[in-house]
């Protein structure tokens, strides 16, 4: 556990390296320009008629201290197919790569409901489809 000196006021440890990049970028623009039309004493919900962004887009900058705090980062979901993800990439590797018969395999097992949409928003494990 980090001191608290160390960490941002979202609980997020603090980072001395700043982002970049094009969206970095944007966010650094426009939580300048929330900032400069609050100072000019624009309503949080005038900046947001004004440029045409939801209130709560306006919010998160106006709330956020410094524009590096409007920065999240992804955190990948749990998926359904969690549980048969080494069951699927061993499959893989051995050539099987027909999302049907591996929903079919699954589903004899009796291991999966037998809906096939969500399978077939499989990830790719850099296998080619065939």
């Amino acid at each position: 556990m980090l001191p608290e000196a160390t960490r941002l006021a979202s609980g997020r440890p603090q980072d001395d390296s700043e982002p970049v990049g094009r969206r970095a970028e944007r966010k650094k623009a426009a939580h300048a320009l929330v900032h400069e039309l609050l100072a000019q004493g624009h309503s949080r919900r005038a900046i947001a008629r004004h440029l045409g962004w939801g209130l709560n887009t306006v919010l998160r900058y106006a709330n956020a201290a410094r524009w590096q705090d409007t920065i999240h980062e992804n955190r990948p979901r749990p998926s359904r197919l969690d549980p048969y993800k080494l069951y699927l990439e061993r499959r893989f590797a051995e050539g099987c790569t027909s999302v049907t018969r591996l929903h079919g395999e699954l589903v004899a097992d009796h291991v999966l409901d037998p809906s096939i949409a969500w399978l077939v928003r499989m990830p790719d494990w850099g296998v080619p489809h065939g």
